[in-house]
C-alpha cells in the first residue's frame, strides 16, 4: 500500500510530546523541564542603587562664649585734650599691672586717690561734672616709662579706651611692672547707657584670660 504524501500528520499537544521524551529519553526531558523553567523564572534586569549615604553633620560657628567684651569699629574718635578730658596725675609706680579702676563720683576717686598716694594732695579737677579712670598699663618694671597719647571713645561699640607709647629700651628684663595714668572724663561727652571703659583698644596681659581686670563696664 503506498503512502499518501498529501495528508500531514496533526501536530502533537505539548504534554503528549512531553510524555513521550520521557518515555523514550527520560535525561533530555529533565533538561528540557530544567530549560523551560529558566526562562520563565528569569528577572528582567534591574538598576543597581547605591546605598545610603552617612549624614553630614551641620557645621556650628561661634558656638564658644566670648569673654572679649566689645570690638573697637575701625573708626573710633579721640576726645579732646581739655575739653573732654585730662590726665590728672602720670605715676611710674602703681596699681596692679593690666587693671583698671573707674569712679563715678569725686568723693569715690578722692577717697582711692589718698588710699594709693597718702602723702601727695589730690589732684585738681577742672572738668565740670567728670568720672574718674586709674589706667594701670603693663610696662617692663625696670623700664616703666610710657607716656598717654590719646583717650579714644567709639561710639558704635560703646567703648572707651586709651592709647600709650612705651619707651624702647634694651635690658629691661622680662620681670612685668605697671605704670599708672590717672584720668577725669566729662560725662556729657560719654554715650549715655552702657560703657566698656578698656586699658588700650586690644588686651595686653593675657589673650586667654577672662578680661576683667583690664576692662570695666559702667552705666551713665
Amino acid at each position: 500500500m503506498g503512502v499518501d504524501r498529501g495528508k500531514q500528520r496533526p501536530h502533537l499537544p505539548h504534554y503528549q510530546l512531553l510524555n513521550r521524551l520521557i518515555g523514550a529519553a527520560p535525561w533530555s526531558a529533565l533538561l528540557l523541564l530544567a530549560l523551560l523553567s529558566a526562562a520563565c523564572s528569569e528577572a528582567p534586569p534591574t538598576t543597581a542603587v547605591p546605598p545610603p549615604s552617612e549624614p553630614v553633620a551641620p557645621t556650628q560657628v561661634g558656638t564658644e562664649p566670648s569673654t572679649r567684651g566689645p570690638s573697637a569699629s575701625p573708626n573710633p574718635t579721640a576726645l579732646v585734650t581739655g575739653r573732654d578730658w585730662e590726665l590728672l596725675a602720670d605715676q611710674i609706680a602703681g596699681g596692679d599691672a593690666g587693671s583698671i579702676e573707674v569712679l563715678v563720683t569725686e568723693s569715690g576717686f578722692t577717697s582711692t586717690w589718698l588710699r594709693r598716694y597718702p602723702t601727695r594732695a589730690v589732684p585738681e579737677v577742672r572738668l565740670p561734672d567728670p568720672i574718674f579712670a586709674f589706667f594701670n598699663i603693663l610696662v617692663q618694671a625696670e623700664c616703666p616709662w610710657a607716656t598717654m597719647d590719646a583717650l579714644v571713645l567709639d561710639r558704635p561699640s560703646s567703648l572707651m579706651y586709651g592709647v600709650f607709647t612705651r619707651r624702647p629700651l634694651h635690658h629691661c628684663g622680662d620681670v612685668g611692672g605697671a605704670h599708672t595714668f590717672v584720668v577725669a572724663v566729662e560725662r556729657s561727652a560719654l554715650p549715655s547707657g552702657p560703657l566698656t571703659i578698656r586699658l588700650e583698644r586690644e588686651f595686653e596681659v593675657c589673650v586667654d584670660c577672662g578680661r576683667d581686670s583690664e576692662q570695666i563696664e559702667i552705666d551713665l
